[in-house]
């Protein structure tokens, strides 16, 4: 998924889109073909818009039109979706990654992650522990997405039974 309709726009049958990817003008560039509501679409001009995106799609011409659009999500193929940096990674990728210590010891598993709006706070598992953390550099110290691992600095202090 790499983006979410909010809303039609003006009279033309813009849409109004929530990118959900780093580089949303390249996803969203004209002439990119997509799937959004199971037909295939084609990107005819997109532009920034409000912290998201004014996008037009090709015969979708008035406003009735555009709000049938409104909650679809919009998706290309993993291949066309540029790869993080190192270092950086996918955040629905999180969910089952390993976490380890600065020491490399086991300290459970990622089995949840949600955005707040301080950022993306972490849940990590190990067995009846359970702790929450913020997804920053300060608790994550290196990512490995080829390994699927987060080393971490976890205070005992934010452990909790279950």
């Amino acid at each position: 998924m790499v983006g979410r309709v909010r809303r039609a726009h003006g009279i033309r049958g813009e849409l109004v889109i929530e990118p959900l990817v780093d580089e949303p003008l390249a996803i969203f560039a004209s002439g990119r073909r997509m799937v959004g509501g199971g037909a295939e679409v084609e990107i005819v001009e997109s532009r920034p818009f409000k912290g998201g995106l004014l996008v037009r799609l090709e015969g979708l011409t008035n406003r009735t039109e555009a709000e049938r659009w409104r909650g679809r999500t919009l998706s290309v193929a993993e291949s066309d979706v540029p790869q993080p940096a190192d270092g950086a990674l996918f955040l629905r990728e999180l969910e089952g990654m390993a976490v380890r210590d600065t020491a490399g010891l086991a300290m459970g598993t990622v089995v949840a992650w949600y955005e707040v709006p301080s950022g993306i706070l972490l849940d990590v598992r190990h067995g009846a522990r359970e702790a929450t953390i913020p997804f920053n550099a300060h608790f994550v110290r290196q990512t490995d997405r080829a390994a699927r691992t987060l080393t971490v600095d976890i205070p005992p202090e934010l452990w909790v039974e279950r």
